[in-house]
C-alpha cells in the first residue's frame, strides 16, 4: 500500500505529460470482473476509512431490487441482504457518513416510486424514518451529511410540480429545508453537496431558465434557498455532478450542451464571485455522462466520465479517467478503461488516495466490475482469466454500430438453449419488423438489422426469451 501511495503522490506532482506506461500503475479489476450475481445497472461506489469499499446497485435479475457488496480486502460479500429494498428500486447513491457508516438513498418503486432512505447497522439495512419519505413519486435522489452529521437529501418532486424539494433528518424525522418545491420550474438531476459550519449547496437543470444549471445556497439564519452564482445559458446540460474539495471549495462538472455535450469542469472563484473554467469547456474528446469529481488527498482533482467515443465494435460508451495536473487534463491510463462497452460508472477516491470506479460490464454479460488506479497485482484475476468460466446469462448488448446507415448488427446471450424472438419496433410503439424467431444454443448470436427502407429516428429493438421480455435497447437510424 506505501508504494502505490508514494507512486500517486510522486506521478501527481509532476507537471506537463505523464507517461503511464512505465509506472506498473493500471485500472486493476478487484476481485475478479463481473462480481455481481447477475446483471446490474445504476451503481454507486464509496470507501470506508478502513479501506472496504461499498457498492449499490439495481439488481436486475433479482426483481430489480437494491443490493450492496463490500470489499473486505479479500473478497465481495452480499452486506446484509441481497435485494434489501424489498421491491424494485432505481436511483440508488450510497454515501458513507464522517462516522463511517453506509447510507443509500433510492427510488423506492413499491412506495408509489418515492423516495426511501437506510442506514447500515452492521447487521442489516435499517429504513430511516419510513419507507417512501416524499409525498409521492420523486427522482434523482442524492444524498449529502450536514456538518452536524446528519444527513441530507435532494429530489425531483414530482407531487409538487416537478420541482427540487430538499428534506434532512433531525433524528426523529425528515424536515424541509425551506419548504418543498423549491425550484422555480420544473428542475431535473439534483445534486447536493456540503461544507463546513452547516453550508449546503444543490444544483439542478433549470427548465425555468431553457436548461441552464442553476445553483442555489441554504442560508441557515433566514432558513431559504439564495441564488448562488448566476444561472444563464453559459452553463448548460445535465448529468450535474457538485463537490467540495478539502477547503470547501465548490467545484462543478456537467454534459456541455454548448460543446458538443462534452465534459465541461468549473470552480467557483471566490475573489471574483463567477464560475471559472477548469482547463477548457469541453475537456471529454466525445460526447459524456455521468460526470463525477474526486479530490485526492494530495489535492489532485480527478474526474471520471462515460466516454462516447469512436469506439470500434459493440464498444459505445466507456469509462475514461482523468486529473487535473496544474495546466491540462491527464488521463488516467488509457482512454475507455473498460474492455467492452460499459454504462452507469461510479468513482471514488478513497482516504489513502486510491481511485475506484464500478460500472455495468458488458464484456462480463452486464455485471459489476470494480477497477482500482494502483499498481499491478497478478494475483488479482481480469477478463482473460475469468470470463470463460463464467457462467452465461441472458443478455443484449448494444448495436454496432450506431449511429448506422442502414446495417447494425445486434448481438445477445442465452443461459441455455431457448426460444428466441428479437423485434424491431418504433420509439412510440409501433412494430417493424421481427428479425428473428428461432430456438437457438446456449452462448452469443447475432442478427443484422437493415433499415434502408425506413426513415432517420429512434428505434427500440426488443428481446424475448421463451415468451418473456428480458430486455430491450435504442438505436439511432441516421441518413
Amino acid at each position: 500500500m506505501t508504494s502505490l501511495i508514494v507512486a500517486l503522490f510522486l506521478l501527481q506532482s509532476v507537471g506537463g505529460s505523464v507517461d503511464f506506461s512505465n509506472t506498473g500503475l493500471v485500472w486493476q479489476a478487484i476481485g475478479g470482473v463481473g462480481i455481481s450475481d447477475a446483471e446490474t445497472d445504476n451503481h454507486s461506489i464509496d470507501v470506508d476509512e478502513e479501506g472496504r469499499a461499498w457498492v449499490a446497485f439495481r439488481d436486475l435479475d433479482y426483481d430489480r431490487r437494491t443490493s450492496v457488496l463490500v470489499w473486505d480486502g479479500e473478497e465481495w460479500k452480499y452486506a446484509g441482504e441481497r435485494g434489501f429494498s424489498k421491491g424494485p428500486a432505481s436511483n440508488q447513491q450510497l454515501k458513507i457518513d464522517p462516522d463511517g457508516v453506509p447510507w443509500v438513498v433510492y427510488r423506492d418503486l413499491d412506495m408509489d416510486r418515492g423516495t426511501t432512505v437506510r442506514r447500515w447497522t452492521g447487521f442489516e439495512w435499517k429504513v430511516v424514518g419510513e419507507r417512501g419519505i416524499s409525498a409521492g413519486a420523486a427522482s434523482h435522489q442524492a444524498i449529502t451529511f450536514h456538518s452536524d452529521g446528519h444527513p441530507v437529501i435532494v429530489y425531483r418532486d414530482w407531487v409538487n410540480d416537478s420541482k427540487t424539494t430538499v428534506r434532512k433528518w433531525n433524528g426523529l424525522q425528515w424536515l424541509p429545508l425551506g419548504g418543498e418545491g423549491i425550484s422555480e420550474g420544473i428542475a431535473d438531476f439534483q445534486e447536493i453537496t456540503s461544507g463546513e459550519n452547516g453550508a449546503l449547496w444543490i444544483a439542478y437543470e433549470d427548465n425555468a431558465r431553457l436548461g441552464a444549471i442553476t445553483v442555489l445556497e441554504w442560508n441557515p439564519e433566514t432558513e431559504v434557498w439564495i441564488p448562488f452564482g448566476e444561472s444563464s445559458t453559459a452553463m448548460m446540460g445535465r448529468h450535474i455532478n457538485l463537490e467540495t474539495d478539502q477547503n470547501s471549495d465548490l467545484w462543478i462538472a456537467f454534459e456541455d450542451y454548448n460543446h458538443s455535450r462534452k465534459t465541461t469542469v468549473k470552480r467557483w472563484n471566490r475573489e471574483n464571485e463567477e464560475w471559472q473554467i477548469v482547463g477548457s469547456p469541453g475537456i471529454s474528446e466525445a460526447r459524456a455522462w455521468y460526470q463525477k469529481i474526486q479530490f485526492h488527498p494530495n489535492g489532485t482533482i480527478w474526474i471520471s466520465y462515460l466516454d462516447g467515443g469512436d469506439w470500434p465494435g459493440a464498444e459505445q460508451w466507456k469509462p475514461t479517467v482523468k486529473f487535473w495536473n496544474g495546466q491540462e487534463w491527464r488521463i488516467a491510463g488509457d482512454r475507455g478503461i473498460s474492455r467492452m462497452g460499459a454504462d452507469n460508472p461510479s468513482f471514488v477516491i478513497d482516504s489513502n488516495g486510491r481511485p475506484w470506479i464500478a460500472y455495468t460490464d458488458e464484456y462480463n454479460y452486464n455485471r459489476t466490475t470494480v477497477r482500482r488506479w494502483q499498481l499491478y497485482d497478478a494475483s488479482q484475476p481480469d477478463e482473460e482469466d475469468t470470463r470463460e468460466v463464467l457462467p452465461v446469462i441472458t443478455a443484449l448488448f448494444q448495436n454496432y454500430p450506431n449511429p448506422f446507415n442502414p446495417t447494425t448488427n445486434i448481438e445477445f446471450n442465452l443461459p441455455s438453449r431457448s426460444n428466441v424472438t428479437l423485434d424491431i419496433y418504433t420509439y412510440d410503439g409501433r412494430h417493424v419488423e421481427r428479425l428473428l424467431q428461432d430456438r437457438l444454443d446456449r452462448g452469443t448470436h447475432s442478427a443484422i438489422f437493415n433499415g434502408s427502407g425506413l426513415a432517420s429516428g429512434t428505434y427500440v429493438y426488443l428481446l424475448r426469451v421463451n415468451g418473456i421480455v428480458t430486455r430491450s435497447r435504442t438505436m439511432q437510424l441516421i441518413k
